[in-house]
């Protein structure tokens, strides 16, 4: 008798384990198995993650760029006034860093300067006598994680860039483009040519061309 009961507890026991086994449970080598790969994954996946999150921004701020120079050359065309783009600490006045914020508007009476207040001669768009602030055409704040420089080809920054009512940049010297380029926290470059013409130009980060001015 108790032979058959030894015999019967060793039957329950094994039943346990092929129960255990049949519902999906995990040996602790498994697990450790599952962690390791499961790290090895993510540890190759984040890296990729943040190069894409940083030629995105890079690629936005790229167009943002295009998209402002094209924007003040057509507008200096179409009314008939000068366009300036300058660096803007503040959005609201020339000055600081082009890494910053640009501020590009209608510069009325030539002077490069934006004059926001009405007490100081600016434009008369409805010919009524009076002169009102100059119009901001646009505003670009950049990430703070990407770096920006606009340089001409003897490494000069410019202060201003002044599109004329004929849509060339005045502000440039000589036939050269100015290049603007941003870097990304991956330290990879992509460039912008702006033509003494105003014709703005995006460069093959693999540099199969180099400017189209």
């Amino acid at each position: 008798m108790s032979d058959q009961r030894c015999e019967s507890g060793r039957w329950q026991r094994r039943e346990i384990r092929r129960k255990i086994v049949a519902w999906g449970g995990f040996t602790l080598i498994e697990m450790t198995l599952t962690v390791t790969i499961a790290g090895i994954l993510l540890g190759l996946g984040v890296p990729a993650f943040n190069q894409f999150i940083a030629r995105t921004s890079q690629s936005r701020a790229l167009e943002d760029v295009y998209t402002a120079m094209s924007i003040a050359r057509n507008t200096a065309m179409v009314t008939g006034t000068p366009v300036v783009v300058c660096p803007s600490a503040d959005g609201s006045a020339c000055g600081g860093d082009w890494d910053e914020n640009w501020l590009a508007f209608r510069d009325c009476n030539d002077d490069g300067a934006y004059d926001s207040s009405a007490t100081t001669p600016g434009c008369d768009d409805d010919n009524d006598g009076t002169t009102e602030p100059e119009p901001r055409i646009s505003n670009i704040p950049f990430p703070s994680d990407l770096t920006l420089s606009v340089e001409d080809a003897s490494n000069n920054v410019p202060s201003i860039l002044r599109f004329s009512p004929t849509g060339r940049v005045t502000s440039i010297a000589g036939d050269d483009p100015l290049t603007v380029t941003i870097t990304n926290r991956e330290a990879e470059n992509r460039e912008i040519d702006l033509c003494s013409n105003g014709r703005t130009y995006f460069i093959d980060p693999h540099g199969s061309t180099t400017t189209g001015c």
